[in-house]
């Protein structure tokens, strides 16, 4: 049986938006594995995601619909490359900077 990695994206609809998906499939396809995308940012049913059956999911986006069905996979289950935990912690610009400045690293001042 063929294996399929699913990758959450954002703006699946925007050409160049996701530039190395087609590089990763390729590589991907030289081991008999699938790669399909899915953007959940036009919605998808809760508690179920409808998300595409996959062995592994791969977080591209940091839209909170992406974030939320990311966390809604995690909750179920599903093996995730990147955890969803680690995701939102590095898509939350206000913790990491505040994890930045406890650690005593000098930080650049932002907007």
């Amino acid at each position: 049986m063929r294996s399929r990695v699913c990758a959450l994206v954002e703006a699946a609809g925007i050409r160049g938006r996701n530039p190395l998906l087609p590089p990763l499939a390729a590589i991907l396809a030289r081991d008999d594995i699938e790669l399909v995308t899915w953007d959940p940012t036009g919605g998808f049913p809760l508690p179920r995601t409808g998300a595409p059956d996959a062995d592994l999911y791969l977080v591209k986006g940091d839209d909170p619909a992406v974030l939320t069905a990311a966390g809604c996979l995690a909750d179920g289950g599903a093996r995730l490359l990147n955890s969803f935990e680690a995701t939102a912690a590095a898509t939350d610009k206000g913790r990491t900077l505040a994890r930045l400045a406890r650690a005593g690293i000098p930080v650049p001042a932002t907007e």
